[in-house]
Formats: structure tokens, sequence, C-alpha cells
């Protein structure tokens, strides 16, 4: 009665995709893939699979594929919820009816570009910087802190609000940026005092609120103000601010944000060698496809060669066309039958290799299992 999930962008995580055998090693029985990629390594070893359809991640610092994987996970909880008789039709309705929200709420924050883009001279010089979050929201202060890291370089940070007393607070001076998430929900008024305490001692606070967030903007506090709670689903909308940020302080200290440095992963690898397999096979497909015309213009030109000798026949008067009975009439339209044979075996050929993927092809599956 155990299922276990696997979450991977690429679907070649080789911690994850051992992680998945060695639990199908032990027996057990269910195990559903979260992935952006149909056709891969974990979609292959999970007998169930929810296809996150991101798109291609082209960075290695993934961005999209994580706010997709927030969304699929939600879906699934409330797939569960209901079967288990948790919740009720309205409640259902109400979620679903947020969750078809979320590309207009996506957009309105995206419009807020600007306000982060003046974020970037409190951060592109700085060597720490600490994001904060509370309950379901410190996961996606590790995300901010993660992202920044990785592609702008600056050491970063996360902590549960709550522990800030327990040894962060000591590392607090006007030299350290700190970066709250603050929802308006059950927990912001104990995140209030957390933030306050960062105030008094000196500490510089960039926060994402939503509306009714009851902090005063200063020379030590900026404030980018997001739009009504969202709820369970507001861990989407605070983590693109924060990706943003990572974004912009990367760019503005000119960093190639797509391929961070000393970040070689094995999908880097497997992209190239995957890259460099569907060049391949285009190039034989296309000496496939150039050998098709050149039988289809032979064709051609033997039925141009019958037509023009049977028009030269009929003008001699040696023979005359009869239509509906056998005769050279009756042979040139066989030929002509046996060509749109010929072409439709080759369009039915075509449309095999097409629907046959290249990752099903014996070169591709050595690259996706080394």
């Amino acid at each position: 009665k155990t299922l276990m999930i696997g979450v991977s962008q690429s679907g070649e995580t080789a911690d994850t995709l051992a992680a998945l055998k060695l639990a199908k090693k032990l027996g057990l029985e269910w195990i559903l893939g979260i992935c952006n990629v149909q056709e891969s390594t974990l979609t292959r070893i999970c007998n169930l699979s929810f296809i996150t359809r991101a798109g291609p991640e082209i960075g290695v610092a993934s961005t999209k594929a994580f706010t997709t994987q927030l969304a699929s996970l939600f879906v699934f909880a409330l797939t569960l919820a209901k079967t288990k008789n948790h919740i009720n039709i309205q409640n259902e309705r109400n979620f679903l009816k947020q969750l078809r929200h979320l590309p207009n709420a996506v957009a309105s924050i995206l419009n807020e570009e600007i306000s982060i883009k003046n974020w970037i001279k409190y951060f592109e010089s700085k060597q720490n910087v600490l994001f904060l979050g509370r309950g379901i929201h410190y996961p996606i202060a590790m995300e901010g802190a993660l992202k920044l890291k990785e592609i702008s370089y600056i050491h970063a940070e996360a902590y549960a609000a709550g522990e800030l007393k327990h040894g962060p607070l000591a590392l607090i001076d006007e030299n350290m940026p700190i970066v709250a998430i603050a929802p308006n929900d059950d927990l912001v008024n104990k995140l209030k005092n957390n933030l306050e305490e960062v105030k008094a001692r000196g500490g510089r606070l960039f926060i994402i609120a939503d509306q009714g967030f009851e902090l005063q903007e200063d020379s030590c506090t900026k404030i980018i103000t997001l739009g009504d709670h969202a709820g369970f689903l507001s861990p989407i909308l605070h983590v693109i601010p924060l990706q943003l940020l990572a974004y912009h302080v990367a760019s503005s200290k000119g960093n190639d944000v797509d391929k961070p440095r000393n970040l070689a992963k094995s999908v880097i690898k497997w992209n190239v060698r995957f890259s460099n397999e569907l060049a391949r096979w285009a190039s034989q497909n296309a000496a496939v496809a150039a050998v098709w015309a050149a039988e289809r213009a032979e064709d051609e030109a033997e039925w141009a060669a019958d037509e023009a000798r049977i028009r030269e026949k009929v003008s001699k008067g040696l023979v005359r066309r009869v239509r509906g009975k056998r005769g050279v009439g009756s042979g040139r339209r066989r030929n002509r039958r046996a060509g749109k044979e010929r072409q439709q075996q080759r369009q039915e050929q075509t449309r095999q290799a097409r629907a046959a993927d290249l990752c099903f092809t014996p070169e591709f599956t050595s690259i996706v299992h080394e």
C-alpha cells in the first residue's frame, strides 16, 4: 500500500533513478514519476507517470520545470483528497478555480519585474544573502537561495524564520540583505516579529508580500506586493519573484545564466550527445527522403514516356483510346495504380518512422542508460 514518487525535470537524475531502482528491487509495486520529458529513463522505470509538459528546459538552473512540478504535486494531492473523501465538492471546485486562475496571477507578477530590477543594486556587490520563509514557504526560500547561488555566485542560505534566533541572527548586519517571503496567512504575525528583530540589528529587508501585509517601507525595508493570498497555491506565485531576482542579479554581473560555472551536470553531456544523435538521424532521414524523391521522379518520367508513346500512336492512327475496356489505356492505368501503390508504401514507411520516436532507437537507448 506504499506509493513512491520520483520527481525529476530531465528524468535522468542519477540519484533519483538509483533510489527508484532500489525500491523496485526491494519489491515496491507502485512508483509514480513526475517528469518533464516523456521518453526518459524515469518514465520507463515508473509504472505511473505524470508529465509536466513545461517545454524544453535550456538552463541548468531549472525554473519553469520547478513551478510545474509544484502544480503537479498540488493536483496529485487534490486527487488523493477527493479519492479519500477528505474534501467536499465545493472545496474541490474552489481549488480548481484557483488553479485555473494561476496563469493570470503569474502574468500580474511578471508585471512587477521592473520593481525587482530596482533591487539589483542592493545585491550585485554583496557576498552573502539570507532567505527567510515560514511553513510551506520555507522550501520556496530554499529555492530562491539555490537559484541565487547557482547563477549569480553569491553565497545564499535559507532558514525557517522560526529558527532565526538559533544562530542566523548573529550573522545579520548592514552588509547582508535579508529576503523574506511574507504571505498573508496564519503565520504572518510571527513572521513580522522575526522581521522586526532583523531590523533592530541593522539588517536590510527585501520582502515579497501579499496584499494586506502591514509593514511600511523605509530606507532599510523594500517591499514588493503581489495579489491576494492564494492559499496552498501561494508558493507557486512567491517563487517567481525570487527566480527573477536571481536572473537579473546574475545578468547584471555578466554571468551566463543558462550554463553556470562548475555545474557541468551529466544532463548537459546527455543533451550534447542527444543533439549529435538527432543530427545524425536527421541526415540519414534526409538521405532516405532523397532516394524516395529520386524514385518518385523516375516513376513520373516513366508515366510521361508512356503517355508520349500512346499519344504518338494515337496521332498516327495505329491505336485508339479505349476507355472502360482492356487496352492501351488500361495498361497505362495499371502503371499509374502501381505507382500510387509505391507512393502509398513510402508514405506508410514515413509515418511509421515518425511514429517510432528517436528515443527508442538502440543508439539513443545506450546514451540514456549511460
